[in-house]
């Protein structure tokens, strides 16, 4: 079956390319807000660039508050996972997958992405709830889908 077919489409996948997409141009332009209003070009200013601009947690663990950095990881952390994200869930359609469960797997993921980032790692201390749910609901969304792509390929 040829990739060029009339008819061969990606709905459930195709649907949630939209706001993934401007879920992470929303988090790069994060990134360059706070470069401008900080007025870095290359870098998150972490310390090994210019001193030790950590700071220790309540719960121990050293932590940053800087904007730049919280928002640069924040969008580093979405492209790390998303990606692979989208390619299993479109893998999964090609082979048959209920579109129900690809509709709610994605939505799930794009719910755990917002977590993170949101209400995780732009925190105090990059410390709020958000960071471990959406960590956590981004990995057992991650391996249902590989698990769903290899099982219709294989079994």
């Amino acid at each position: 079956m040829s990739l060029a077919q009339p008819g061969l489409h990606l709905p459930v996948t195709g649907f949630f390319a939209l706001p993934f997409a401007a879920y992470g141009i929303y988090l790069a332009g994060r990134v360059g807000l706070a470069r401008i209003s900080q007025k870095v070009l290359l870098g998150d200013r972490t310390p090994q660039q210019s001193g030790d601009g950590t700071s220790i947690a309540s719960n121990g663990w050293k932590t940053s508050n800087d904007p730049l950095q919280q928002a640069t990881r924040a969008h580093q952390n979405f492209v790390e996972y998303v990606p692979l994200a989208l390619v299993l869930a479109g893998v999964a359609e090609l082979n048959g997958a209920d579109p129900k469960t690809l509709r709610n797997l994605l939505a799930t993921l794009l719910a755990a992405r917002v977590l993170h980032a949101d209400f995780g790692l732009r925190q105090r201390d990059a410390h709020g709830i958000g960071r471990p749910l959406g960590f956590y609901a981004t990995a057992v969304v991650t391996v249902w889908l590989g698990w769903l792509s290899a099982s219709l390929t294989w079994f």
